[in-house]
């Protein structure tokens, strides 16, 4: 069987299946794993885009049962993850101009509200992008993001705003911006790694300023020092991620010293540093990305 045929029968299974099977975990994940391939992304047609659209939009949490046990209620708040997560990576994306309607992103924040998943806020920066009408809307959305103290909210909120940057750029956006090199310069820990790891893709894309880059620069040294292990207790929730965001520090301050060619002395002490921590995810993360 050559590739084109392999590659009709991948594109088959992913984006023609019947209705009864589109919201079962494995293939969920299957469809947001082919929208994130490094070398070959597979995106629905625009017609089946929203054909996907209109049946994932219409999913909801089962109606709360006191009886139901864990494992469902775990089954159902995965399922409207990877619903929230397909939406914004695979199918909104391969949306045409014309589907980026007023009635579509209604029905992207009525799912928002209901479910309360943050993954689906990477899916709005498709409709700013196509039309000013939602502009308001999504840059309220991502500093609505931005105020919340939930990890995970603070991580999608980022990845949205870096989706938005992707398509486009303005003076909006760039406000958002330094908003996100705001909160990482408050050294708050709720979502840090996530936030480092953004920034860091902001740069390497040539997204940021250069007071943008310069205040960076200046805070990563007082958060990988504030992340010593000795400061964190061993049972703290924080001590679950500082590793991660340690890390995050040492890649970032890799990727500002090879680029600007400085010497910048406290930058090179965090990759001095990490080379001799106990962790090794610190330990390699100037050799490594993610």
């Amino acid at each position: 069987m050559d590739s084109l045929s392999v590659k009709a029968l991948v594109r088959e299974y992913l984006f023609e299946q019947k209705e009864e099977n589109l919201f079962k975990l494995g293939f969920l994940m299957d469809v947001a794993n082919a929208a994130l391939g490094k070398n070959v992304k597979e995106l629905p047609s625009e017609e089946r885009a929203l054909d996907y659209f209109e049946k994932l939009t219409s999913w909801r949490l089962p109606q709360k049962d006191n009886n139901e046990i864990g494992f469902s209620k775990n089954i159902n708040s995965k399922t409207a993850e990877l619903i929230s997560e397909v939406l914004a990576r695979s199918i909104v994306p391969a949306l045409s101009k014309e589907a980026l309607t007023e009635e579509n992103f209604q029905k992207l924040c009525d799912m928002h509200i209901a479910l309360d998943k943050p993954e689906i806020l990477m899916a709005y920066p498709y409709f700013a992008a196509s039309d000013e009408m939602f502009v308001g809307r999504v840059e309220g959305s991502i500093k609505k993001g931005f105020q919340s103290t939930e990890s995970n909210k603070l991580a999608y909120t980022s990845y949205a705003l870096l989706t938005w940057r992707e398509l486009q750029d303005s003076p909006v956006i760039n406000k958002l911006i330094k908003r996100l090199i705001y909160i990482i310069g408050s050294n708050q820990k709720q979502g840090l790694a996530a936030l480092l790891w953004t920034a860091n893709q902001m740069y390497k894309k040539e997204y940021l300023s250069n007071e943008d880059i310069e205040s960076l620069s200046e805070i990563l040294p007082v958060i990988f020092d504030s992340t010593s292990y000795e400061r964190i207790p061993p049972y703290n929730q924080e001590s679950v991620s500082i590793s991660l965001v340690r890390a995050a520090c040492v890649r970032l301050a890799r990727d500002i010293l090879n680029k600007e060619q400085n010497n910048d002395i406290e930058l090179k002490r965090i990759l001095e540093m990490a080379k001799n921590d106990p962790l090794p995810e610190v330990r390699f993360a100037e050799i490594t990305d993610i």
